[in-house]
């Protein structure tokens, strides 16, 4: 996918955790770690196995709150996308930008829809 030219691949954390789940299992130090390990780690891989930069991310579950903005944007992010299904427009916080989920249930047709459109 990489070698195609046709895609950008970006980071979705190393293991793509639930933080909401995470925060009440962990103590706030062993959070703090968690979280930094999960952006930092995801970012080196691709860059070791690709040769790529990555910088922007994908919050798992579409999970994010200003704690974990600053974290995100600590680790080197620069964007990152939530679950919310929507266009991205210029008054949008860039760590928290809409995007369309894409599933293997959209195909043909639907694709195009969500590739031409700002609907979904």
């Amino acid at each position: 996918m990489h070698d195609s030219g046709l895609v950008n691949i970006q980071s979705h954390t190393y293991w793509h955790p639930n933080f909401k789940i995470e925060k009440k299992r962990l103590s706030p130090q062993a959070y703090e770690k968690f979280v930094a390990m999960q952006l930092e780690k995801s970012r080196a891989k691709l860059d070791q196995e690709l040769g790529i930069k990555v910088d922007m991310l994908a919050w798992p579950y579409g999970i994010y709150n200003e704690e974990l903005i600053k974290s995100a944007a600590t680790a080197g992010y620069i964007a990152a996308f939530t679950m919310v299904r929507a266009p991205a427009g210029p008054s949008d916080n860039v760590m928290a930008l809409p995007r369309y989920l894409v599933t293997d249930q959209d195909t043909g047709k639907t694709l195009g829809r969500l590739l031409t459109t700002d609907s979904g």
